[in-house]
């Protein structure tokens, strides 16, 4: 009889623990984030033939509709939030082998240079669970099993909460979160993707933060005592190269670039900015493939201000319209590119 009350409160216990988590999840979980909106999105597109990866910037700064028309092409924005290197790669091998996708443009978040996955659960999870979504329970299981056992997380307390999502990927406007799930479809565009994996925005940066041009840079710099030595981790390097290297051998064509984004030089010292761009270059031209910070673009090329920036790191529609109808003819033409571009040195 003792051994029957154990077991009973044993599976009572479970039941409980499981039905409290399915309900946080149920009025936390967003019913569409980020993630899981491009993945939804792009496994109903039947042709592209061109996907952008890379973090919010991309997100923000990549607009398919514009540079299809230029180029005549079918893309599509797969960029997530802080998305790694290593789920870049993900990315890309998914869109060649499912969708035979034959160019890829990378762009480069010098945040994520010197980011670990480690450090980075809640988008790596996020990430993780919303590209599992729509598969078949044992590619799930093991792409599960491979995530919570992987180096980064196993032993920690990341390769538990994994399982319980409204920890790391929540939506606090519950009430909206619960209409939604209830209706089956979002009910306020606001804050979600285009058709084509684009987020627009109408914000506007303050226009009384600090905007420093190349020109000026030197002088200011020897008077900032807040810059942070930027690098680049082996682990970034690694997977940067794995994706050169998958995209080598599969003939697919890569172009990876930095989007510009205003405080790009108030964060970093010039001198270690200088130096990983360098190193960026090497990188990519290792492979046969080309790098290009457009921080870096003459006024000739490009040229922005901060109309085009909802905050210090991403561009509004404005500056994602204008910033890709440029991109577009960037590619398009035969211009010798370097010397559009400033060394820095």
């Amino acid at each position: 009889m003792r051994i029957s009350k154990s077991v009973f409160k044993t599976v009572l216990f479970i039941l409980v623990f499981v039905l409290i988590n399915a309900l946080l999840g149920f009025f936390l979980e967003p019913f569409r984030g980020s993630s899981m909106e491009m993945w939804q999105n792009y496994r109903q597109r039947k042709n592209i033939d061109m996907i952008y990866v890379g973090s919010s910037q991309c997100v923000c700064a990549m607009k398919p509709d514009i540079l299809d028309k230029t180029l005549g092409t079918k893309s599509y924005n797969m960029g997530t939030n802080m998305q790694s290197f290593h789920n870049s790669y993900l990315v890309v091998r998914s869109a060649v082998k499912e969708k035979k996708v034959k160019r890829v443009i990378l762009v480069i978040d010098y945040e994520m240079l010197d980011c670990r996955r480690g450090r980075n659960f809640r988008a790596e999870a996020s990430f993780q669970r919303a590209m599992n979504r729509g598969q078949g329970i044992g590619k799930k299981v093991r792409n599960d099993v491979a995530f919570v056992s992987d180096p980064d997380f196993r032993g920690r307390a990341a390769s538990v909460n994994y399982f319980f999502p409204w920890i790391y990927d929540r939506d606090m406007n519950i009430s909206q979160n619960v209409r939604e799930k209830m209706a089956g479809k979002v009910l306020d565009s606001k804050e979600h993707r285009d058709k084509n994996g684009f987020l627009p925005s109408e914000k506007v940066l303050d226009s009384g933060v600090d905007y420093i041009t190349l020109a000026n840079v030197s002088a200011w710099q020897k008077e900032a005592t807040t810059l942070i030595n930027l690098r680049m981790t082996d682990e970034s390097r690694k997977d940067l190269e794995k994706i050169c290297l998958f995209c080598r051998d599969n003939q697919i064509e890569l172009d990876a670039i930095t989007v510009p984004y205003p405080n790009f030089i108030t964060i970093y010292s010039e001198k270690s900015y200088i130096q990983v761009a360098g190193e960026l270059k090497d990188l990519f031209r290792n492979f046969g493939f080309y790098y290009y910070d457009f921080n870096l673009a003459k006024p000739s090329l490009y040229q922005s201000d901060l109309s085009c920036y909802s905050d210090n790191g991403h561009m509004n529609t404005k500056g994602a319209s204008r910033f890709s109808l440029m991109y577009a003819n960037f590619l398009k033409s035969t211009t010798e590119r370097e010397a559009l571009f400033d060394t820095m040195e």
